[in-house]
Parts: C-alpha cells; structure tokens; sequence
C-alpha cells in the first residue's frame, strides 16, 4: 500500500500535467490561462509540502494521507465546475497539494520504518513505481477520455485516491501492514 500511495501521487501528477492543459482548453480558456492555472497548481504544491510535512508530525501521518485524499477526491470532481471561474484557481492549489502530499508523507513513513538495506529497496520500488505511474496513467486516462469524454480526466484523478482510501480502510488506517499481521 505505501508503494500503492506513490504510485497514486506519481499518476495523478503525470495525468495533471499531460491532460489538464486540454481539459482548461476544452472548457474555453486559452493556452495562456491554462498554463498559468497549471504552474500555480505546481507552485503550490511546492510550497504546501512543508506545512504539510509539519502536520504530519504533529498531528498524525496517516491522517495526513487519508484527508489528503479525502480533499484530492473532493477537488478533482471540483474542476469540473470549477474551471470555468476564479475558483479554478484555489481548487488546482490545493488539489496538486493534497494530492501530492501522500507522496511526501509516503516517503516519511518510509524512512521511519525501515533501516538499511530494506530502505534502500523501499527507495528503489518507490522509484519503480515513480516510472510506472508515470507510463500507465496518461494512456489508461486518454483512452477514458476517448470513450467517455473530457470530465473522465478529474473522475480518473479522484478515483485513484478513492482506491488509496479503499486501500487503507482495509489495511486499518495504515500504509503498512503491521509486523504481526
């Protein structure tokens, strides 16, 4: 399931960036406006990571991930009427930031958890799945986009987190299984 977590962050991201540009342009907005929507989605992010991060520790790092989620969820459908007004711009915000939190979070768990040579293989199936998300989601989401149209791309961004979500329900509210399991 960590594993599971990077891949959501790493799909969500390589969808966002190679299908969010015809999503704005679809919607009527110009190239221009589409970029710069698309690059304070990406500064945001950037900057989020941090307050995030300082969350985490105080609070919980699996609530982190989980209303990350929940929030990722809720403003992916949210560009769907979002794009055609100002709001397109908190929403892209702080969905690029709550999406992309489960990765840093992932990697914070990841390095409490295992020493030596089991965190050097946690780092490089992180790095594979890194890859893999970055190949499989574009052509899964332009092939939903073909059959369903448009509004598949945010549906197949949320649904990836509704998996995670699924995911850590059955796994109780943990990224990893724990060692008595």
């Amino acid at each position: 399931l960590l594993v599971f977590a990077v891949g959501a962050a790493t799909l969500c991201e390589s969808i966002l960036l190679s299908f969010f540009p015809i999503f704005g342009l679809r919607y009527g907005l110009d190239l221009n406006t589409v970029s710069w929507v698309l690059g304070a989605g990406i500064i945001g992010n950037t900057l989020f990571q941090f307050p995030l991060g300082i969350l985490a520790d105080r609070w919980s790092r699996m609530g982190v991930v989980a209303a990350s989620s929940v929030i990722t969820i809720v403003m992916c459908i949210s560009l769907i009427w979002a794009i055609q007004s100002w709001l397109i711009w908190p929403v892209i915000i702080i969905m690029a930031s709550a999406a992309f939190s489960v990765y840093t979070i992932s990697l914070v768990v990841m390095g409490d958890t295992f020493r030596g040579p089991d965190l050097i293989a946690g780092s490089a199936a992180f790095s594979a799945m890194w890859g893999i998300g970055g190949l499989v989601g574009p052509p899964i989401t332009g092939a939903a986009i073909d059959l369903f149209g448009i509004n598949a791309m945010p549906v197949a961004l949320a649904a990836i987190y509704v998996i995670l979500l699924m995911g850590l329900a059955l796994n109780g509210g943990r990224l990893i299984r724990s060692k008595a399991s």
